[in-house]
């Protein structure tokens, strides 16, 4: 931000965001006339690529947009452009504040673990790992995202939360067949809800029973 803004805006949302954040523009004094709620005139706060959803005073020194669900994109870099000409008297050099910011990616990382067989049930093989995601995900999301291809009827599926927005798991096949077979546990390329998102790296492993 030049140094000649700051003299009218205090802070704004910047650098790598997430795709559930707002868009901040906190001004260096209260406007008058401004009322916590009220939305703000169309074209006030704009973005390109465009984004849709609500700009609205959140305080009477702030602005805030609120995008709709999915607006953000994952991986979409964005310009915003404030017009402080609409909310204050100022020269024409500082009518319009623009600013920049990155929407971060959705990823995944996976930490296979151990394939174990017990004494007391060698006719089973489990395999346990952690998956680490760029911000945090529900248990359950996670339990849904793991698919198989495995001969057996049944599949025990276990996620313990860890630290920040890793998840241990631990799975369990049914009963080995005589003879060999081979098992395959993945993660499917996107995560399951309303909009799919990317995974990296996709994770195939095969087993020999």
């Amino acid at each position: 931000m030049s140094t000649e803004f700051a003299t009218f805006i205090k802070s704004y949302t910047g650098g790598i965001v997430s795709d559930k954040s707002t868009v901040k523009v906190r001004l260096s004094s209260p406007v008058a006339g401004a009322v916590p709620g009220n939305e703000l005139k169309d074209g006030t706060l704009s973005f390109s690529p465009s984004v849709r959803g609500t700009a609205r005073w959140s305080a009477p020194d702030e602005v805030e947009f609120i995008p709709d669900a999915d607006a953000l994109k994952p991986g979409q870099a964005y310009t915003a452009r404030f017009r402080l000409d609409r909310v204050m008297k100022v020269k024409r050099r500082f009518s319009r504040f623009t600013f920049r910011f990155l929407v971060r990616e959705k990823e995944a990382e996976i930490r296979p673990g151990d394939l174990t067989i017990t004494a007391s049930a060698p006719d089973k093989a489990s395999v346990d790992g952690m998956i680490c995601f760029t911000e945090s995900v529900p248990v359950e999301k996670v339990k849904e995202m793991f698919s198989f291809d495995y001969p057996a009827d049944s599949v025990e599926v276990d996620i313990v939360p860890g630290d920040g927005s890793g998840s241990r798991f631990s799975i369990l096949p049914g009963a080995r067949r005589t003879g060999n077979s081979n098992y395959r546990f993945l993660l499917p390329e996107r995560l399951s809800g309303p909009r799919r998102l990317p995974l990296s790296p996709y994770l195939q492993r095969e087993v020999s029973q």
